[in-house]
């Protein structure tokens, strides 16, 4: 048993925290005094604090930008829950906060854009990328259409080769078809072909109402 410094009550040693700078190689408070006292001068010395860790993360830039970039990667799902945690609580500020950010910097986007060009095109046109957007915008993803449709073309069964398939949908009410190559999407060749403008009637004869 130990008596506290601060409380004054009698408490097992597992209730304090080890120091070797003392006699008896514990802490002269229990574990919740030294914790209420260490949230005390926290607050007390905030500024000071602050103005520390700015100072510290300027003078080692790179070492936290890898650290950071390290953590991340090994807590992906945690970090994507706690950031929509934090936008969707606070949305107003975030919003607020990135509107001066965009007036201080009208040209940011274009600068991004040119000095990371590849990486951008690379992610936009990768299945992931291509997934997000048709998520988004027609509430389906790619992925689980060319599951479906065999990989290959809905109207000339021509199989998706390094040429993208894309979702066809009506442009008046917004229905869903299905996935199209780039020349049945448009109409391409497809008026030379008695087959493929057969196909095709077939095809929008079936969605329509």
């Amino acid at each position: 048993m130990k008596k506290c410094y601060r409380c004054k009550e009698d408490l097992s040693l597992e209730n304090f925290h080890k120091d070797k700078s003392k006699k008896d190689r514990l802490d002269y408070m229990c574990k919740n005094c030294r914790k209420i006292k260490q949230r005390k001068d926290y607050v007390k010395n905030l500024e000071k604090i602050k103005i520390r860790h700015k100072k510290y993360r300027a003078e080692h830039a790179e070492r936290e930008r890898k650290r950071g970039i390290k953590y991340y990667k090994e807590h992906i799902e945690e970090e994507k829950k706690r950031s929509k945690k934090y936008y969707l609580n606070n949305l107003k500020k975030t919003k607020e906060r990135h509107k001066k950010f965009y007036l201080k910097n009208p040209d940011y986007d274009k600068k991004h854009y040119k000095k990371n060009i590849k990486k951008i095109q690379e992610r936009r046109f990768s299945l992931k990328g291509r997934d997000v957007r048709s998520k988004y915008k027609f509430n389906v993803t790619i992925s689980d259409m060319l599951e479906w449709q065999d990989y290959k073309c809905a109207i000339c069964q021509e199989v998706e080769n390094g040429i993208r398939l894309h979702v066809d949908h009506d442009h008046i009410t917004g229905q869903i078809r299905m996935l199209l190559c780039h020349g049945c999407n448009l109409g391409n060749g497809i008026t030379d072909n008695w087959q493929l403008l057969l196909a095709k009637s077939e095809y929008i004869k079936t969605y329509s109402s």
